[in-house]
């Protein structure tokens, strides 16, 4: 039993209890803590919560903890502010490693603007003897050396993939040694991977890792090979999967509804109590400022960037897993793509009327004021990942290359809470952190988390508390298919549940960064818990 402290529901009222009593696994009571006395008996654990914060466990419904858990023992670049910083820590972690490649991750792609173009000659000025992969901090852009290139069978001649970018010198049209986007898959391919051991010891300690910041529910978003489920599901079955697990698969533009029979089998693969695959994730357009698809041409006249997918091809493609019962996940960043993204989902429910898919689409960094609405009219879930919403190195190179007349347009979390569209909160990481405090925190205020004098992004799009807590927990569970099950604290839902070492309404929005889970439970069993509790 919990009690003495601030209880927070989640439910359909926004209501407030005093104790909690959880018993199998399930939360059987909620209310004044007068009538949860009578549920205490002998082995009854009952646990003061004297002023601190009860809440549903926090549901991830945008990240990539495998991704981020291959990235965490690579040679890291996030600290390097400079290309020659940059350059340098690579020459470190050569020296450092036998490594028959050189694998980096963190540069920021920002350090090359407005052109992210970095040479493949000042990585061949310190690593000359092997291929060096650096993968940018997005992930849309890697920088490779000569060796690299020659690795993976990158020249001259190499046809550029549809939706990729393979960077050419303008006089030779030499490979410089970028690309971004699609273009990637180049190097996946051939680049070398961790073993199977080695991934699902790095998965579990990711895994973990969320536990402790009161994570009990995820979406990982991008599901690009079988062996990534099989890693959930493996966890699952020596029972250490401490988590639920929905998988986004990845579609392949290139295969196309080619791919159908196939993700129908990996949804009856991997549905098990915590394992599920019925969400299929389609990247419409890129990245990057430089990758996102605009519908007016960038600043200077440049053509903006094309739709990885041809509308009508993302339509017939949205309608057709719509009927074989999957959920869309569309990653949009242009107004262009959000627009195509839209139209392909209006098809779709056009076409299956009945159908109760929850589609979604995710990060919305620009789309159009005309479009907003459509999100409610359609039913599409705005996914949104509050902590993208300040000025940093990301935000500050939109404006320059769509123009700064739409900055205003930047993230319009209230715009959309506005015109009554359910928003669902994801960390998108490890490309952003995954404390979810500190998205809180940005969410409400627009403003550097580490410099609350900061000029704010946009400050009419800022959340409120109330808002970002549904988001990331009865929202996100919506989102996931288990809003019957998990999301809000009531009787008979499973008891996912989280203490806080506060209350987050009687603190300042700035402080909101510094809170602590202090206990996390998944259905009913302790997962996580601080030594102060």
């Amino acid at each position: 039993m919990f009690r003495g402290g601030g209880v927070y529901t989640l439910d359909e009222d926004r209501s407030w209890a005093e104790s909690v009593v959880v018993d199998g696994g399930r939360i059987v009571a909620v209310g004044p803590e007068a009538e949860a006395t009578s549920h205490i008996g002998q082995g009854t654990e009952v646990i003061d919560l004297a002023g601190k914060m009860l809440l549903p466990g926090f549901q991830d419904s945008h990240t990539h903890p495998i991704l981020g858990a291959s990235l965490e023992p690579l040679c890291r670049l996030d600290q390097a502010t400079s290309q020659k910083a940059v350059v340098e820590a690579v020459a470190d972690c050569s020296r450092r490693t036998s490594e028959d490649w050189i694998l980096a991750f963190g540069w920021r792609s920002s350090l090359f603007f407005p052109e992210i173009a970095p040479r493949k000659e000042a990585l061949d000025a310190v690593v000359s003897d092997r291929p060096a992969v650096l993968i940018a901090k997005d992930m849309h852009t890697f920088w490779l050396n000569s060796r690299a290139l020659e690795a993976v069978g990158v020249t001259r001649e190499t046809e550029t993939p549809p939706g990729g970018v393979i960077v050419r010198d303008p006089r030779s049209g030499e490979p410089t040694g970028a690309l971004r986007d699609l273009a990637l898959d180049l190097v996946l391919d051939v680049m070398p991977r961790p073993n199977l051991r080695e991934s699902l010891v790095a998965l579990h300690a990711t895994l973990r890792e969320m536990n402790r910041l009161g994570y009990t529910s995820l979406l990982d978003a991008r599901v690009s090979e079988p062996e990534m489920a099989w890693a959930y599901w493996l966890l699952e079955a020596v029972g250490l999967l401490d988590m639920r697990v929905s998988l986004a698969i990845l579609f392949d533009p290139h295969e196309g509804l080619a791919q159908r029979a196939a993700f129908r089998e990996l949804r009856d693969d991997f549905a098990t109590d915590r394992l599920q695959a019925r969400v299929v994730k389609i990247f419409v357009d890129g990245g990057t400022a430089m990758g996102a698809s605009a519908s007016v041409p960038h600043v200077g006249g440049r053509p903006s960037a094309a739709p990885y997918i041809p509308e009508a091809a993302l339509a017939e493609a949205v309608t057709a897993f719509d009927t074989d019962g999957f959920s869309l996940h569309l990653h949009t960043l242009g107004d262009r793509a959000t627009r195509s993204a839209l139209d392909a989902i209006k098809a779709a429910r056009t076409a299956n009327p009945g159908s109760e898919a929850r589609h979604v689409i995710t990060h919305l960094v620009y789309p159009h004021p005309q479009d907003v609405a459509r999100f409610r009219s359609l039913g599409v879930i705005a996914n949104i990942s509050p902590w993208w919403a300040f000025r940093n190195e990301w935000t500050e190179s939109f404006p320059p290359t769509l123009g700064p007349d739409r900055e205003r347009w930047m993230y319009p979390f209230a715009s959309l809470e506005r015109s009554g569209v359910l928003l669902a909160a994801g960390s998108d990481y490890p490309f952003t952190p995954l404390n979810p405090f500190e998205a809180i925190e940005v969410g409400i205020t627009r403003r550097d988390p580490d410099d609350p004098s900061s000029r704010p992004l946009v400050e009419d799009e800022a959340l409120t508390l109330e808002t970002l807590l549904a988001a990331y927990t009865i929202n996100a569970a919506y989102q996931l298919h288990q809003e019957d099950r998990t999301g809000s604290i009531e009787p008979g839902k499973l008891a996912d549940l989280i203490v806080i070492d506060r209350n987050l309404f009687e603190v300042p929005a700035e402080s909101i960064s510094e809170a602590r889970v202090l206990l996390t439970l998944l259905e009913g069993e302790v997962v996580y818990r601080a030594g102060s509790l």
